[in-house]
């Protein structure tokens, strides 16, 4: 699902519009394909040009904020503090030990979300 929708979002004309991540969408409608996702998979989700884009993004941040468990799983939360707030000269090393912690699964959709922030930010 989050590969899905990332790829509508950085279709360029879209990938572009100001507030992606700020704005919010059509709660109502965000609603309606999260329950249709749900029931049906994320290959059911119909991407529509006239769907303002903040309603595709406001279902990923949805998605993320709905996990059982987040990207960053509990039991490393204070390994990646203490990684983050390490001397600079380190602090890659760290961090990239706490990755490597990571399941699989959670490392692949932080990488495709790391890389997506990335392109909307330039």
């Amino acid at each position: 699902m989050v590969s899905l929708v990332i790829q509508h979002i950085e279709q360029p004309k879209k990938i572009i519009e100001e507030g992606l991540y700020r704005k919010s969408g059509d709660l109502a409608k965000i609603n309606k394909m999260k329950t249709e996702i749900n029931q049906k998979g994320p290959k059911c989700i119909k991407f529509e040009d006239k769907e303002e884009i903040h309603t595709y993004t406001g279902l990923l941040k949805l998605y993320f904020r709905e996990m059982p468990e987040p990207i960053i799983p509990y039991n490393l939360y204070g390994p990646c503090i203490v990684a983050a707030g390490s001397p600079a000269e380190i602090r890659s090393q760290m961090i990239a030990q706490v990755l490597g912690l990571l399941p699989p699964a959670n490392k692949a959709i932080l990488k495709l979300l790391c890389v997506h922030l990335q392109k909307e930010s330039d």
